[in-house]
Order: structure tokens, then sequence, then C-alpha cells
């Protein structure tokens, strides 16, 4: 297979997602009755108590992620938009109900509704009223028109049904309509008053943007090499669009220990600086295109800085020896499909890179005098990746990822990773991950790890995590006398984790060892032994993101 062939291949990969849309379970249907407890209280709520009004249902679960976000917007864009504006459009009252589905871990529910701010909350613990509303995926909203309508004896019918949450905008836009066409709902009955024990809402201009700030900090040390990293985002999430911005600055410190007499020992250092950006775009109930680019300078890792100070002394005096600048960039583009509504979705990612790298040296004895030879410096990258994930139930969730990378002078790599998220038990979560990957002639890497957590209250959460690494050796580009590619690698990571979640506000601190063995075989082990030796790390991090 020619280099265009398998560009071509990889483009197809990322981009070959079917684009069929499903569509959301049918509307302008009678709206089922019920009768459910108000949470927290001695009343219960029937449909028919909400007569003349818009009737908002916000199904929702402690275990549904999306769920927390999409309450969170809907308290602000829906309940207190229209709650100060005294209704819609047309002067009809809207109600907005927060109706939980899940029975179990009552600390974790009192936990969600607390983060999300919710202020009215109906129990449907058996999941009757959800499934006769056709509840298909999480979370799950339904709009209801108990007007009346022209006659003002109209049963309540169901306008707006949909697993997953497309922004408060898009729903006011269907509330808004309601009483368009008739009269009898510019004064509607306002039904029987529904008290939320709550605290009265502050004034809101409908809640569809949101923004998080958030830091990251991580470092790993050996006896002989310290690196650092530090990231600093922003995002900006909105029900259409949603903006990332990252800051990065990455240190390199080692002590550069020589191989040869013709070398001496020295302290090295080198800082890296990044940006990133990434926008996600909402086209469709079940289409979200993302696009993304981002530039950097300095080295990527310890090893790269090693190399080039080696190169540095042996060859910097030589005629045809440039100092390295080394810099890159990137672009990326990505299709994300629902295929099933809030259960699964299909994603292909395509990204694009070049860097410009510290070559390596040396030197041609077939000519006389001897001639230094600079191999390449500057290296493309074209990846694509093809993930499913998949929510098979509240308790397991699945991630499976493809990803193909063609890479300057080298043939394709492909890898493949599976995930498995479960909930092993009420306070007890699990995450397993095994990887493989494979890049002809002999090129073969593995990895396997997984992550226990336990939590107290959905706010304190205790993790162990644990991974294996192993392969036989890296694959050299250049046609070098010494051989400057990793020798097979042997790693175990071990680390203990503590996150809290606040409600608008979470940080996270971890911390283990981190061992690597080198089994130097070839070349390798008389040439670069300072660098390939194996080394006991210590890695901590720590993480902090606050919304508002």
């Amino acid at each position: 297979m020619n280099r265009s062939s398998r560009r071509l291949a990889i483009l197809l990969l990322s981009l070959g997602l079917s684009q069929g849309l499903l569509r959301a379970a049918g509307t302008d249907d009678l709206a089922p009755a019920f009768d459910l407890p108000q949470r927290g209280g001695s009343q219960r709520l029937q449909l028919a108590d909400l007569k003349g009004r818009i009737v908002v249902l916000d199904f929702f679960a402690h275990w549904c992620v999306p769920c927390v976000r999409a309450s969170m917007d809907l308290e602000t864009g829906i309940g207190q938009y229209y709650a100060q504006r005294n209704g819609n459009a047309h002067g009809v009252q809207v109600q907005l109900l927060a109706i939980n589905i899940e029975g179990s871990r009552p600390e974790k529910t009192e936990a969600f509704i607390q983060r999300a701010g919710l202020k009215l909350v109906l129990d449907d613990l058996q999941g009757d009223v959800f499934r006769s509303y056709g509840g298909s995926g999480m979370p799950f909203l339904v709009i209801i028109d108990a007007t009346g309508g022209q006659s003002g004896n109209s049963p309540p019918r169901v306008v707006y049904r949909k697993a997953g949450f497309e922004g408060a905008a898009k729903l006011r836009q269907v509330i808004d309509a309601i009483g368009s066409d008739n009269s009898a709902t510019l004064r509607p009955a306002p039904g029987r008053p529904i008290s939320t024990n709550a605290p009265a809402a502050k004034p809101s201009d409908g809640g569809t943007v949101w923004h998080t700030a958030s830091l990251d900090f991580a470092t790993m040390f050996a006896s002989d090499i310290l690196l650092t990293g530090e990231n600093l985002e922003y995002r900006q999430t909105r029900p259409a669009l949603d903006m990332t911005f990252t800051l990065s600055h990455n240190h390199i410190g080692l002590h550069y220990t020589p191989d040869s007499a013709l070398e001496q020992g020295k302290d090295v250092a080198n800082d890296r600086y990044g940006l990133q950006t990434q926008a996600r775009l909402r086209m469709s109930d079940h289409l979200t295109l993302s696009l993304g680019g981002g530039a950097y300078s300095g080295y990527m890792d310890y090893r790269s800085l090693w190399l080039n100070e080696h190169f540095r002394q042996l060859f910097s005096t030589r005629k045809g020896y440039e100092t390295a600048h080394p810099w890159g960039g990137n672009s990326l583009a990505g299709l994300r499909w629902e295929y099933l509504p809030a259960a699964g979705f299909a994603q292909g990612d395509l990204d694009c890179q070049r860097d410009i790298i510290s070559p390596s040296y040396n030197v041609s004895l077939a000519k006389f005098p001897p001639k230094l030879v600079r191999f390449r410096d500057a290296y493309d990258t074209l990846s694509g990746k093809l993930s499913f994930e998949n929510v098979l139930s509240r308790r397991l969730r699945t991630l499976q990822e493809l990803q193909v990378t063609d890479a300057t002078d080298r043939q394709l790599r492909l890898a493949l990773q599976s995930s498995l998220n479960c909930a092993l038990a009420e306070h007890w979560v699990t995450k397993l991950v095994l990887s493989g990957t494979r890049e002809s002639p002999h090129f073969q890497a593995g990895s396997a790890g997984g992550t226990l957590e336990r939590d107290w209250n959905e706010t304190w959460f205790l993790g162990l995590t644990a991974r294996g690494y192993k392969d036989n050796g890296e694959i050299e580009n250049a046609l070098l006398a010494e051989n400057t590619a990793d020798p097979p690698l042997e790693s175990f990571y071990a680390g203990l984790g503590l996150r809290w979640q606040g409600r608008q506000t979470s940080a996270k601190l971890s911390a283990g060892p981190y061992f690597a063995v080198y089994r130097q075989v070839g070349p390798a082990l008389n040439t670069f032994p300072h660098l390939f030796q194996n080394r006991d790390w210590f890695a901590v991090q720590f993480a902090f993101a606050r919304e508002f």
C-alpha cells in the first residue's frame, strides 16, 4: 500500500460514520396521567392539578452524568426564566418538574439535587411514569401542553419528548409557541398552587452559558530527572457550541551523564509552551462536529533533550551542525453521532500533526575528509480514530477505540483500546482498560490497568489505580551506526487518589510510584546506558476545576 492509499484509508476510517438520524419519540400524543409524591414532603402531585399550564418533565437519576448539567440548565433556563417573566410569551404559566427515577442510594440522589439546584422534585421510583411517556434514555425531557386548547377542555397533550438535552433555548422555542393560536390560553386557569419548599429563584437570563476554569499540575521525578507540567484550561459550554482553550507549560530538567570520554556531564533544562483550542458544534439532534488545532515550542520529552545534548557535545564544532529549535503544530476534526438516544455514540477523529525535532547526526566515512550527516528533522503524522461508546445499563458503560497512525518513514501503526466502567456495588465503581499496539515489521505493545473508587455521599472519592505496560522495543527510523530507538520496556504504576466534588467546584490529588525497566539488548546496551537505564519514579498530580 503506497503512502497516498494509506492516508486515504485513514481518512475514510475517520469519517466513515453513517449519518442516519433516529427521530425522537412521537409528539402531539395524549399525555398519560400521573400521581407522584413530592420528595421531602407529604404532598402528592397529579397532572390534573396543573391544568392551564405548560408542564416540563425532567426525568433524572443520580448515576446519569449528563443529567447534572441538563437539570442545572433547566432550573435556570426554564424554571427561573419563566418565573421572572410570569409565563411564556403568551402569558401561559410554566411548571418545571424534576422527576427522580432511582430508588437506591438516596444520599446520592440528595447530593444530585443539591448540586443541580432542583426546586421541585417528585419520585417515580418504580419508573412507571417514565415508561408511560416512552422513556428511552437519560436525560429524558417532556413538554406537555395542559392549557386545554381553544376550548379550554382539551386533554393535556405531549408536544415535545426526547432522550438527550438540546439546551434550554431549544425548549423555550417549543414552550413559547404554545398559546400562539388561541385566546383561551392567554388567561389560563392557575391550577393548585405548588409548594417547592425552596428559596426564591434569583433573576436569570436563561442560564444557557456555562463557564469552567481548571488547573492541572503534574510532576514526575527520578534521581536524575525532574518533569513538571501545568495546564490552564477555560471551557465555555452552550447548548449548541462548546469551546475549549488550553495553555500548557512543561519543564524538563535532567543531569546529563556522558557515555564516552569525549563528553562531559552537565545539568540540562528546557521549557515547552503550548496552546490548544477546540470547538464542538451541535449540527443536529444526533450529530456534533468538532474542529481544533494548536502549536507548541520546545522538546516533547526528556529523551529528545538527552539525545540533543549528546549530539551537541559530539558534533557542534563540525561544519553542518545546526542548533535545534523544536516546535510543532496540529489540526483536528471529528464527527460524533448519537445513534441511540443518550446511550450509544460513535465518533470519528482525524488529527494531522507536523513536528520539527532535534535531529540525529552521524559521521560519514564514505568521503575524505569525513562529512557530518544531518538526518531528518521534520516529521508528519496523520492519525485516524474510530470509537464507540455505549451505556449498557445504569451500572455498565463501555468504550471501544481503534486508532490508525501513519508517520513519516514508518509503517501503519494500529492501536486498539477497550474500556469498561462498572458500578460493582452502591459505593464502589471500577474502570478497566486493556490496549494493544502493533506496527510492522516487529513492534508490539500492550497494557492493562484498572481503577477502583469508593465514594462517600457523592462528595468524597478515594481511588486506587494500577497500570502495567510492556513492549518489545521501538523501531528506529534513521540508519545510524548507533541505535537511538528505545529498547524493550516494561513499566508499572500504582497510585492513590483523593477527589472532592462540590456543586460547582472539584479538586483531586493523586500520587504513587512508577517503575521503568529497560531490557537493553543490541547496540542500545553500549550506546546509551545512562539514558535507557532502569529508573524508579514518583508521580504527583493535582487538579482543580470551577464552574461559574
